[in-house]
Order: structure tokens, then sequence, then C-alpha cells
């Protein structure tokens, strides 16, 4: 369906149509282009022969410190963990009769040592 408008005629709309294709095409052009430079600028410029980082000696103590750090870290959940059974488990003992807390003495003292070494380990 071909729209005529009062005072342009036909040949007023298809000048119209075709001005809008222009514009388009100079619009996709446009974004292409800024994509290949975007595209072209964003390289990882790390592997080109020519810029190698060079480490220093404070950055390699760095990295050997975080990573400890995160090793460290990492089993800071199991610690937490361990504690909270061994209070568990010095809780269960404190609830039994007084001849079976006599026959688990033993068990306690591992219990209670083991407890305070772990919460200095959490400490430190």
């Amino acid at each position: 369906m071909i729209f005529i408008s009062p005072g342009y005629g036909q040949a007023g709309y298809l000048c119209r149509q075709s001005s809008f294709l222009n514009n388009m095409k100079k619009i996709i052009a446009f974004f292409l282009a800024a994509s290949v430079v975007f595209i072209a600028a964003c390289g990882n410029a790390d592997k080109a022969p020519g810029n190698a980082v060079v480490k220093t000696k404070a950055d390699t103590l760095l990295d050997e410190v975080n990573d400890g750090h995160n090793i460290g870290m990492a089993r800071m959940g199991q610690l937490t963990r361990t504690r909270q059974e061994a209070v568990r488990l010095l809780d269960s003992l404190a609830q039994l009769p007084t001849k079976a807390q006599a026959a688990a003495a033993p068990h306690t003292a591992k219990l209670e040592n083991l407890l305070q070494e772990l919460n200095y380990a959490e400490f430190a």
C-alpha cells in the first residue's frame, strides 16, 4: 500500500522512504565500524610478545602470602565446625549420669584440651 500524502504526491513519499533507508544504512555502518574498533581495542595486550609483565620480588612475595592466606582461610570453616562438635560432645558428656561421667573423665579431659587448642587456633 502506497501512502500519498497531500502536497507531496507519490514522489514525496518515495523520497522520504529513501531518506529513511539511507539514514538506517548510515546508522548500521556506524555501529558496525564502532564494534570492530571496540573489539580490536579490547584485545588482550598481555599476549603480545613485547608486553611481558615484569614481576618484582615484592609482587612474588605478595602472591605467596595471598596463597597462604587463601589456604588458611579455606580451613577456617572446618576449624569452626570441629570446635562446635567438641562443644557439643562436652555438653553431651555433661548430661550423663554421675557414674558414666566418671567413666568418661579421660575423654572429657581430651575434649577440653582439644577445645582449648581449637580456640587458640581460631584466635591466632
